[in-house]
């Protein structure tokens, strides 16, 4: 009897060892900002990367950012950004921006930039999200980032 336990427990194992997360690992995506404080309308880079340990896996990227003004520890409302000429984001609301990283592409390491300004004096938080989902790992994985931001005159 006690030998089909432990047969029965090593199965069990085996089973649940073979088996995927339906998560995509997010744990080599990486984001940062290049320094906490600017002056008014000068340029913040964030910039981001990542590799998956399956780079044939079939999936799709996006990041997706806002900032909000804070008000003491509060989050106030989310502002406008500017960006340079040669950049438009794209927008799926007022002051919520996002980018496709890859749109049902292999899943091989990334890397890029996104440029912006803010236009007025005070303290911010930046909140930044990656989400991936692939063929292998169909339902969403997000990172998530937040910054605080001071610009200055």
């Amino acid at each position: 009897m006690v030998k089909i336990k432990y047969i029965f427990l090593v199965l069990i194992s085996l089973l649940f060892l073979s088996c995927e997360s339906v998560y995509l690992d997010m744990s080599n995506v990486h984001c940062k900002i290049d320094k906490s404080t600017y002056q008014k309308d000068e340029n913040i880079t964030i910039s981001y990367d990542g590799s998956f340990k399956d780079s044939s896996d079939i999936g799709s990227l996006t990041i997706d950012f806002h900032v909000y003004r804070m008000n003491g520890e509060e989050r106030g409302e989310i502002q406008n950004l500017n960006f340079p000429n040669s950049y438009t984001p794209l927008i799926y609301d007022e002051g919520l921006y996002y980018e496709i990283i890859k749109e049902n592409e292999s899943m091989t390491g990334f890397i890029d930039t996104i440029i912006f300004s803010i236009p007025d004096v005070g303290k911010y938080e930046l909140l930044i999200r990656i989400n991936g989902v692939t063929k292998k790992h169909y339902y969403s994985s997000i990172e998530i980032f937040t910054f605080p931001i001071t610009i200055t005159e």
